[in-house]
């Protein structure tokens, strides 16, 4: 339990600093011992297209009126960095069908019953973006919605940047991990923004609950989202 949420937010980031520190030294020995095989890498690729296919689905109702305009600014620059900034080809979803296309993935398109139903990927890679989706069309749930994001977008950068030397070592692109490494970054990317965030909804939300309680919300909800088994990004 954090008494703060400025505690929370410092364990936050003291749990993606402890990532970051691994960043430097993770080079190809590394990279092949957890990518051993090109066939490995594909298929967490495969297992990813479902949380990759909605990546920043879940600002498209996320700012709540109720809250200083600047924190809505915040939350919505993500998504408007995350869906491409206006270009197709920044589009990060856009850019994963890109990537799955190109190592002869093909799958339905995510609005069809079909690809929910699609036997070659498992059902656990559908619960991170049934969670991220439901965020876009369910109102309410602050906390709970900042926890979750706070975990997707602080894990998101070490995470990539292991991911694009191993894509590397089998000639496959690694383009949309390099926009996560960069885009999600803790000190000026994605990262930081959710962490301020954070701190700007607790330090001005009129619904009358106290810190602590809110603090809780968000912590569970970032530990739920760590729990599953799918890909930390944002």
């Amino acid at each position: 339990a954090f008494g703060s949420v400025r505690q929370l937010v410092s364990h936050i980031r003291t749990l993606a600093d402890a990532e970051m520190s691994t960043v430097p030294t993770y080079r190809e020995e590394a990279a092949r011992k957890d990518a051993p095989s090109k066939d490995v890498v594909c298929e967490r690729i495969r297992q990813e297209t479902p949380a990759n296919s909605v990546d920043g689905m879940w600002a498209n109702t996320f700012t709540p009126t109720s809250v200083p305009k600047r924190w809505q600014l915040l939350v919505e620059k993500i998504r408007w960095e995350e869906q491409g900034e206006g270009e197709l080809e920044k589009n990060h979803a856009y850019i994963w069908r890109q990537l799955t296309r190109s190592i002869g993935l093909r799958f339905p398109q995510t609005e069809d019953a079909a690809f929910a139903a699609h036997a070659e990927l498992a059902d656990e890679s559908f619960v991170n973006p049934a969670l991220a989706t439901a965020f876009a069309n369910l109102h309410g749930y602050w906390p709970e919605k900042l926890g979750a994001i706070a975990y997707f977008e602080t894990m998101s950068s070490p995470f990539s940047h292991r991911t694009a030397q191993q894509l590397r070592l089998y000639a496959v692109d690694p383009s949309f991990y390099v926009v996560h490494r960069s885009i999600d970054n803790a000190k000026n990317g994605h990262a930081a923004t959710i962490l301020e965030a954070i701190v700007d909804y607790i330090d001005s939300t009129a619904y009358g609950a106290s810190t602590a309680a809110h603090g809780g919300r968000l912590g569970a909800a970032g530990d739920a989202s760590g729990a599953q088994p799918t890909h930390a990004n944002g």
